[in-house]
């Protein structure tokens, strides 16, 4: 069900500009959804938030944060070196 609320909520505000906050969200809610059943998916959209975090100049608190669940996910996949 997790899973599905993250693709629900992506769907829903994708077509949004990148800055929008709420699109911003649903690629967070996304990720984390995934990680509960498809941790590569969760890898490739935390990868893809990461890079947009740093395109818009995000906070440095909010790029850690994103840079931490995306270690999380590495660990998780058996990936400890990247």
């Amino acid at each position: 069900v997790f899973c599905a609320m993250g693709w629900a909520c992506w769907k829903t505000y994708a077509g949004r500009a990148e800055n929008n906050k709420a699109r911003m969200s649903a690629m967070t809610v996304l990720g984390s959804a995934l990680c509960a059943e498809d941790q590569e998916g969760a890898l490739r959209v935390r990868e893809a938030e990461l890079a947009m975090k740093r395109r818009l100049g995000d906070s440095e608190h909010n790029i850690l944060v994103v840079q931490s669940n995306l270690a999380s996910t590495y660990q998780f996949l058996g990936r400890r070196e990247e």
